[in-house]
């Protein structure tokens, strides 16, 4: 096991860390990890973190086979929970194809593929991924595959139409290199996607470190205004946010109730200083996805 490797935040570089909670160490890990704010920007990350090494290994084989209970009680894996995370990828496939429909497309971040499968049209698919568990599961033959990092696959400049980072920037120990490489690779008229948790959701604040996507492997936080900024300082330009819910594997009508009287619930323990220990409600806000294009 590593050590933990102490950080700057990655938006203004600035070492001025306030500390917000102790949250746990992921699947097993039984180090305590600080969530911090910066002082000078406000973006939130993990200090001290996963070192390099130890953070790409969390993503083998273990991360997508295990059974584990989701905070909502239901025992499942990633590996087999392919249905769920299609269906959402197709919610998200549909805020990307008004603007491209066929070229070359990047699923930056891969995992086994769920998301090009969820794509329609004419695509000539490539994926990236550090983990060699993922690549060797995508099941499309016709993906063009690369196990590594975004640098290390070396595409040529503007060559992609189409780019997707779903739930990657935020497990990053080199933000603004990869941003500046996306942009990089990215066609002057093309258009990308990328999804994250929304540490400014309503949730978020309400619950704390109760948030239910809070995770010590999950190394950053961004808010709606964190993910602009970094965007724009990598040279791209803002066309759409979007906080998918509706429609999603995490939405249900009586689940959406329950979750606003859990809100309400908290609220007042905060207020009053009731202790009441419950996790966030999978709720609206509690993701973002932005679409960017080259400034």
């Amino acid at each position: 096991m590593d050590s933990l490797v102490f950080t700057n935040c990655q938006l203004c570089k600035a070492n001025s860390p306030k500390f917000l909670y102790v949250i746990p160490g992921f699947k097993g890990d039984h180090r305590k990890f600080n969530v911090v704010k910066c002082s000078a920007c406000d973006f939130v990350y993990i200090n001290p973190r996963y070192s390099e090494k130890e953070n790409i290994e969390l993503y083998e084989e273990s991360y997508y086979t295990d059974q584990v209970k989701d905070l909502s009680g239901n025992v499942r894996s990633f590996i087999d929970d392919r249905e769920d995370k299609t269906n959402d990828h197709r919610i998200e496939w549909g805020f990307l194809k008004k603007y491209k429909r066929g070229g070359r497309i990047l699923d930056f971040g891969s995992g086994p593929g769920f998301f090009l499968d969820s794509i329609d049209g004419n695509w000539g698919k490539y994926a990236v991924d550090t983990s060699s568990f993922s690549i060797n599961n995508i099941q499309d033959p016709t993906i063009k595959k690369f196990r590594g990092t975004l640098l290390e696959a070396e595409y040529q400049d503007n060559f992609f139409d189409v780019i997707y980072v779903g739930h990657t920037l935020d497990r990053l120990t080199n933000l603004s290199e990869t941003l500046s490489e996306l942009r990089r690779v990215l066609n002057v008229n093309g258009v990308m996607l990328a999804v994250t948790p929304n540490i400014g959701s309503l949730c978020a604040r309400v619950f704390k470190e109760r948030y239910r996507l809070l995770y010590s492997n999950h190394l950053v936080y961004f808010s709606t205004e964190t993910l602009k900024a970094f965007f724009s300082q990598s040279g791209f330009k803002l066309l759409d946010v979007k906080y998918p819910y509706c429609g999603t594997s995490f939405f249900s009508y009586s689940g959406f109730f329950l979750g606003t009287g859990k809100i309400l619930l908290q609220v007042f323990s905060n207020m009053f200083k009731v202790p009441i220990k419950m996790v966030s409600p999978p709720y609206p806000g509690n993701l973002i996805s932005v679409i960017v294009v080259r400034s």
